[in-house]
């Protein structure tokens, strides 16, 4: 899959099986231990009506993080417009999804976290819009953490740091690089301990050769 050209028309769970190679391998027991999907049925915070109904035939756990958490990747099916709660039809997002199609919640916090009501798409992840703020509390409250789910093909990624303001690439302060070489289930898990206040800013993908595929900005709030 070429990540620079936009993705075929094709329904959005296909979409999401051709971008993330994770969610093509087999399924197994490990997958399915996230708490939440055992009380998807229940009021439980994690799965709320705006994410829709688990796609439990692709949850997949993705990854572990460096601070010990366990990352799922969950597709969720939107809500049909006939079953949205009783006085939730006409709140917008709700609309969103469902003309969205389904798409992918991380949770990658302890027990599980849902990164956004609105969800995933393939083209979302495609974009580098798939970056999940994990910031530390407590003892870690000065760790910069987060996700990044990255679709095939994406080899490595490195994320410039920069200590100081933020102006143009060659005005900062200084840099400082972090690189994950094999991203492992579609996703990257960075973190800086006791790094702040240095600012995450900028990210950039390659193939496991080297060759750049893109350049992001990172949201200015990250960290």
């Amino acid at each position: 899959m070429d990540i620079r050209r936009p993705l075929p028309p094709r329904p959005p769970r296909e979409k999401l099986l051709a971008s993330l190679a994770v969610l093509r391998r087999p399924q197994t027991p490990a997958d399915l231990a996230l708490p939440e999907l055992s009380q998807a049925h229940t009021p439980h915070a994690g799965f709320q009506p705006l994410l829709g109904t688990p796609d439990r035939a692709l949850v997949r756990r993705a990854t572990t993080a460096p601070w010990g958490a366990k990352v799922f990747l969950v597709p969720f099916r939107p809500l049909g417009a006939s079953r949205f709660p009783q006085g939730w039809t006409a709140y917008a997002p709700l609309h969103t999804r469902l003309a969205r199609g389904e798409s992918i919640t991380v949770f990658g916090g302890p027990g599980g976290r849902g990164e956004s009501l609105t969800g995933l798409t393939a083209q979302d992840i495609i974009q580098g819009k798939a970056i999940i703020d994990e910031a530390g509390t407590g003892r870690a409250r000065r760790a910069i953490r987060f996700l990044v789910v990255v679709p095939d093909g994406v080899g490595k990624v490195s994320v410039v740091f920069a200590r100081g303001p933020i102006q143009r690439p060659n005005r900062t302060e200084e840099q400082l690089l972090f690189d994950e070489r094999t991203p492992r289930g579609n996703v990257v898990a960075f973190q800086e301990t006791g790094a702040k206040p240095a600012k995450p800013w900028l990210m950039t993908w390659e193939t496991r050769s080297g060759r750049v595929l893109r350049h992001f900005p990172l949201p200015a709030s990250l960290g």
